[in-house]
This record gives C-alpha cells, structure tokens and sequence, in this order.
C-alpha cells in the first residue's frame, strides 16, 4: 500500500512515526524536482515519489495529523558503514556476496548509487512523529 492508503485505514493510528525520502529544497523549481524524480525512478526501477518537507508536513496536515518533531538529513543508502550498521555483520556479507556474483544485482546497485550520488544534495530522509488532531485522523 502507498502512504495515502495508510493514512486512510480504517483505523487511524494516533500517532504516527515515519522515515521517509524527502526532497532538501523547496517546491520552487517543479522542473528540476520532475528531473530528480524521473533519474530516480529509472535507476530504481520504481516510481519514486519523495516530498519536501513541506510537502510532508501538509500531507500529514489534511489527513488529520500534526507534526510534533521532524529532523532531517542527508541520505546514506548504500555506503558500505551504513549497509553494516544497519543490517549487521552476516547480513552485510550476504549482501556483498550477491553484488559481487550476480552481474543484474551489481549492475543496479551501480546504478542506484550513481543516481544517489548525483542528487545527494537535494535528496535526503526525513524522520517525522506526529499525532492525531483529537482524534479527527481521516478514516
């Protein structure tokens, strides 16, 4: 399900924390955000659809949340440290046997990584906790 669907359940959570993509700049160059969004998508091989913080923000807002605390920063997707600290020691070996010997692997993590690259600074994550408005979360 996409984060709409979410936010629309049938039972609205009253509190919500998330850890999402996000755009680091503003909405004021739409032309440039599409160019991102369409390197992105090809390079995943999935529609990519990140937000500003803004965008988040208003997204959270007409479903009936407030944001309580956000915090933002850059986005370290697949670097060899994070991959480690994230997955763990066995997991992180798994992933760099598979990349070393499947030639599609390793060519779309190439790919994904020369796309991250190139866009890193307008590219990041956004942690966001937010809390139902008394109860009027969308259902």
């Amino acid at each position: 399900p996409n984060f709409h669907t979410v936010l629309q359940n049938d039972r609205p959570a009253d509190e919500l924390l998330l850890h999402e993509i996000c755009f680091r700049c503003d909405d004021s160059s739409l032309k440039e955000l599409n160019h991102i969004k369409q390197d992105m998508s090809r390079a995943l091989a999935i529609g990519f659809h990140p937000l500003t913080v803004d965008g988040w923000t208003n997204v959270l807002h007409e479903a009936g949340y407030e944001v309580k605390r956000s915090e933002t920063g850059p986005m370290k997707v697949l670097n060899p440290v994070t991959v480690l600290q994230d997955e763990g020691p066995k997991r992180a070996a798994r992933i760099a046997w598979n990349i070393a010997t499947d030639a599609s692997i390793r060519s779309r993590v190439v790919e994904t990584r020369r796309a991250i690259k190139s866009h890193q600074h307008d590219l990041g994550y956004i942690l966001i906790r937010a809390v139902a408005n008394n109860g009027q979360a969308l259902n």
